[in-house]
């Protein structure tokens, strides 16, 4: 059974306890409970809110040597009490450490203080009771334990085998210069911590979200914060509770803020995505004095989660939340199954997104950036005519009304384009009646040429049968049209314009030096599964009724190359998702293979969890395979394409690199070697 660990999946939780000003015996109990609750939930690490051992509105009462003096025994209680978990777990309380008071972030590892974190950056009411940490100097505190605590304003916690490792950010000690989440980028932990004491006010809630999700991105982090809830003093701050995970700048969870019971949220995130994010981005230099110096003197704490013994009177994570301690253990790693809902559930296209208006933003902003593009290209080399073969299909479409959005721009005769129908033995009378409507209500310039005498007429030269229809066949089609549309280009002075997609490259899904070829391609870094909604967006550019009719003909005909001769009433025979595989998948496969370098088994789970209802898994299994396979041995035809222009972070002929000859035995082997569903 594959650990979901093994994906780099690990679950995380925020625990809001109830508690009441002070008393630190009653909230110390309601810890114990959020801890208990959270044994059963195989979490890898748990936070509480800032100075919740006692309250955060205590006020004077900070200086009290009796409340000073509970809150360190509390501590000792909690560590004894949880000797037998073995996730850090994270507790607000205040310390006196040399004469000063400290709000501190106390770290507890398998009945151990790890480490004390101490704030920096202090209100003008804190300061009138603590010390701000960035005065004082890192120590070691003596716990009455095996081994002494760090004490710093600053330390790092990392797992055994390196594959977990976090940092605390107290409260609002983001707002530092060098504060964790501002170095974070040249470090290799992933989560950063954040428990915090902050009182609602209107609107304050949507800013704080904001401004977290900005850290996490920025920082390139998982980002967990705790914020102080319902129990503190009213007197005149109220707060919320509200508590929220951010990974990588996407939100995971969040609570429902104004709680009266205690909360537990837990997220499931994804350790490996924000490693590779890291890897890819290279931010540290010689020059950056300052942080070689914090990164030079900061303090990492290496710790295991093996649990090497059990003991009575404990909190026991095979029996936490049970009344039967005779059921069976809670397995230390999480473990997948094909119907587990801790495997997170992702978008189906990674590609849209699920914000309408995004969407339309996105549309838009692609539309611009490609006719930008094109212009300088026209422009460049003086071309007096765009030459683009009209098939009557989604690819040939949109190049098509990109094309003319630049025409429109340069205000130039939109009669300048020059589309090309050039029916060979598949084409279908549904795309062909596409083809001739959707030109003529363009306003451009029409021409059409027949393949079928000079694809015959070549496959007798090379004494190639005409009833053998194979990849000569098929490719003597592609190779024909491409011939003519250059000379085309010769003839008037003009540009061909490519119309392959992001994803038929992705497959190599296209003739070499067929379709594959022309002297600017604009739909190269744009997915199948987006080309729709890319249409539309253009198409609301027009008011004319019957070209937005065609343009959702196009949109709904079957996607083909139309290679093979359609059926006797004119029916596409040869439809391009029978033979290679639903899109829908491909795109998902090559956004996660790509964007984050995911190996092919996790990349399989997840679709076989996002796809669930649309694709068994042996469906996505068989797919996945066939798109491996393709990604690899059509290399050869994307490492020599014309110009496109780049519109994000996944490309296939700018920023990716890749030899040719490259094989793909590791990467099906990984496919091979996973057992999730024996």
């Amino acid at each position: 059974m594959k650990s979901l660990h093994q994906y780099g999946y690990y679950k995380i939780a925020a625990a809001v306890p109830v508690i009441k000003v002070a008393d630190v015996t009653h909230n110390t109990k309601e810890i114990l409970k959020l801890i208990e609750m959270a044994a059963t939930e195989n979490i890898s690490l748990l936070a509480f809110p800032e100075l919740c051992l006692c309250g955060a509105s205590c006020g004077d009462l900070f200086w009290q040597t009796a409340l000073q003096k509970t809150c360190k025994q509390a501590i000792m209680t909690i560590a004894k009490k949880t000797k037998d978990l073995t996730f850090p777990i994270i507790i607000g309380s205040p310390m006196l450490h040399q004469n000063r008071l400290y709000n501190c972030a106390v770290i507890l590892i398998k009945g151990q203080v790890k480490g004390l974190v101490a704030k920096n950056s202090l209100t003008t009411e804190e300061s009138k009771y603590f010390t701000s940490a960035l005065s004082a100097e890192w120590d070691l505190l003596d716990f009455g334990q095996d081994e002494s605590a760090y004490f710093d304003n600053s330390l790092s916690f990392y797992h055994e085998d390196c594959s977990f490792s976090f940092t605390i950010e107290l409260g609002e000690d983001y707002y530092l210069p060098l504060s964790p989440s501002a170095i974070n980028p040249y470090l290799d932990t992933q989560i950063i911590v954040n428990p915090c004491a902050l009182p609602a006010t209107v609107s304050s809630r949507q800013k704080k979200e904001l401004r977290l999700q900005e850290l996490s991105a920025k920082s390139q982090s998982i980002y967990l914060h705790i914020n102080a809830g319902y129990g503190e003093s009213s007197t005149d701050k109220i707060y919320d509770g509200s508590s929220c995970i951010f990974e990588n700048g996407q939100l995971i969870a969040s609570n429902l803020p104004f709680q009266r019971e205690n909360q537990l949220l837990t997220g499931i995130v994804d350790l490996e995505r924000i490693a590779t994010v890291k890897s890819r981005t290279n931010l540290l230099k010689p020059s950056d004095a300052a942080i070689q110096k914090v990164l030079g003197s900061r303090h990492c704490i290496w710790y295991s989660d093996k649990n090497d013994h059990l003991t009575e009177d404990v909190i026991n994570p095979n029996s936490a939340g049970q009344t039967d301690k005779a059921t069976a253990a809670v397995p230390s790693r999480l473990e997948y199954s094909p119907l587990s809902p801790l495997l997170p559930t992702l978008a189906k296209f990674p590609f849209i997104p699920e914000d309408a208006i995004q969407l339309e933003q996105n549309c838009q902003e692609i539309a611009e950036i490609i006719s930008s593009g094109l212009i300088k290209r026209l422009t460049h080399i003086h071309a007096k005519t765009s030459v683009i073969g009209i098939s009557g299909g989604l690819d040939s479409t949109l190049a098509l009304l990109l094309v003319a959005l630049a025409y429109q721009k340069m205000g130039k005769n939109l009669k300048e384009i020059i589309g090309v129908r050039m029916p060979g033995f598949g084409t279908s009378g549904g795309t062909y009646q596409n083809s001739l409507t959707l030109m003529r209500l363009m306003g451009i310039s029409e021409r059409e040429v027949d393949i079928k005498a000079s694809v015959i007429q070549h496959l007798k030269d090379i004494e190639h049968p005409l009833e053998q229809h194979d990849t000569t066949y098929e490719n003597a089609q592609a190779r024909e049209r491409t011939q003519i549309l250059m000379d085309i280009a010769n003839q008037t002075g003009g540009l061909v314009i490519g119309t392959g997609d992001l994803s038929e490259l992705a497959l190599g899904f296209c003739t070499y030096n067929g379709d594959h070829m022309s002297m600017y391609s604009v739909n190269a870094s744009i997915p199948k599964t987006l080309i729709p909604y890319v249409i539309r967006s253009l198409g609301r550019k027009y008011s004319d009724p019957e070209l937005i009719a065609v343009l959702q003909k196009i949109i709904d005909t079957p996607i083909s190359p139309e290679l093979l001769p359609p059926t006797a009433n004119q029916k596409i025979l040869q439809k391009t998702e029978e033979l290679i595989g639903p899109y829908a998948l491909h795109d998902f496969f090559l956004y996660y293979m790509l964007r984050y370098g995911f190996a092919p088994g996790k990349i399989r789970a997840l679709a076989v969890q996002a796809f669930a209802g649309d694709f068994s898994y042996e469906e996505v299994d068989k797919w996945i395979k066939l798109f491996y396979r393709r990604f690899f041995t059509h290399q050869f035809k994307r490492n020599c394409l014309p110009d496109s222009p780049l519109l994000g972070s996944i490309s296939l002929f700018s920023t990716f690199h890749m030899p040719s000859d490259a094989l793909v035995t590791l990467w099906l082997s990984d496919l091979e070697n996973e057992t999730d569903y024996e």
